[in-house]
């Protein structure tokens, strides 16, 4: 399985992205596996963006149930089988002051299905 996350993320790598969400983390679920076992998505940010970033990162996994959402026969399913992802990215600077050195045109994100 870590082959085949290789090679689906190859193209983002080879133009110098990197992925915020650690290689092996598992990003989907499911009604019968809470924990996930596919990594279908990740935050992936340029060589600019990485100084920015903290490190910290993580899979929302809490919440992605309600009542009203069909579960087979049943009620209580989840959302979708992608949980959401997030990262923290911090400049370190006051942005009031105009201290901020990276722009946003150096800042970019890339969104993959």
């Amino acid at each position: 399985m870590m082959f085949l996350f290789i090679l689906d993320f190859y193209a983002l790598r080879n133009l110098g992205y990197h992925n915020c969400i650690a290689d092996g983390v598992f990003t989907n679920i499911s009604d019968a596996n809470k924990k996930g076992s596919k990594t279908y998505d990740n935050i992936w940010i340029s060589k600019q963006t990485k100084q920015v970033f903290t490190g910290q990162c993580d899979v929302v996994r809490e919440g992605l149930s309600s009542p009203w959402i069909p579960k087979g026969w049943t009620w209580g399913g989840v959302v979708s089988d992608h949980c959401p992802v997030w990262a923290q990215f911090y400049t370190g600077r006051d942005l009031d002051t105009g201290d901020l050195k990276i722009g946003p045109e150096v800042i970019k994100f890339v969104l993959t299905d």
